[in-house]
C-alpha cells in the first residue's frame, strides 16, 4: 500500500477589497497583452474557440418552445 501524501495547506481566499501582498502595481490594460500575443497563437486560438455553423434549418412557430 502506498504511503498516504498529507494534505495540501489551506489557502486564504480573498474578498477582493484588500490588494494580495505584491499586487500593488498596476495590471496591464487587456489591449496591451493582445498586441504582445503572437499573430501564430492569436489564428490558432480563433480557429479553436470560434463558431462553427453545421447547418441551417428552417422551424416552423409551433416546433419551438416558448419559455
Amino acid at each position: 500500500m502506498a504511503a498516504e501524501e498529507p494534505p495540501p495547506e489551506p489557502v486564504e481566499e480573498s474578498n477582493g477589497t484588500e490588494p494580495e501582498s505584491g499586487a500593488e502595481e498596476q495590471l496591464p490594460a487587456v489591449d496591451a497583452l493582445t498586441k504582445r500575443v503572437p499573430a501564430e497563437v492569436a489564428a490558432a486560438l480563433d480557429e479553436l474557440f470560434r463558431v462553427k455553423w453545421t447547418g441551417v434549418k428552417r422551424l416552423r412557430p409551433g416546433d419551438v418552445q416558448g419559455g
